[in-house]
């Protein structure tokens, strides 16, 4: 009985986690994003400058700079 339970706990926090998820995504220009990558139509330099702007777009509306990850 308490795994039941247990188990429904967690599908539940699990569902609430990814809609929070979602909407912090479409809420930050995540459409957007989405939307210039469907458009880059596969081209690598127009979905990095797809990736740049959206970048640009949270560092404007957070006030925070994010910085690239190590290549190495």
């Amino acid at each position: 009985m308490a795994g039941l339970v247990l188990g429904l706990l967690g599908l539940i926090a699990g569902i609430v986690i990814a809609a929070i998820g979602v909407n912090f995504f479409v809420n930050n220009g995540g459409k957007d994003f989405l939307d210039c990558v469907n458009k880059a139509n596969g081209d690598q330099s127009k979905i990095d400058q797809c990736q740049r702007d959206w970048n640009q777009t949270l560092e404007n509306k957070y006030s925070v700079t994010l910085s690239p990850r190590p290549t190495s």
